[in-house]
């Protein structure tokens, strides 16, 4: 089996979470194992560590980037 970890903010109810891991399942593999850890700074969205790969959908990312194109003066 492998294991995973995913980060979500606390404000995640327990139905979005595990529809989250049922999905991510279906796209990766039925083999997954996830460990699950509190990190209220990414805001909201997950951030997926699976394989020593880390897929980050974390709101504060995607906050993180707009800031910066609009800093830049680039499109977003």
């Amino acid at each position: 089996m492998r294991k995973s970890t995913i980060i979500v903010a606390d404000n995640i109810t327990t139905p979005t979470y595990e529809y989250l891991c049922d999905e991510l399942k279906k796209k990766l593999g039925e083999d997954i194992e996830f460990e699950y850890k509190i990190d209220n700074s990414i805001i909201g969205g997950f951030i997926l560590n699976l394989d020593g790969i880390v897929y980050d959908n974390s709101i504060k990312t995607q906050l993180d980037r707009l800031k910066k194109h609009i800093k830049n003066g680039d499109e977003a």
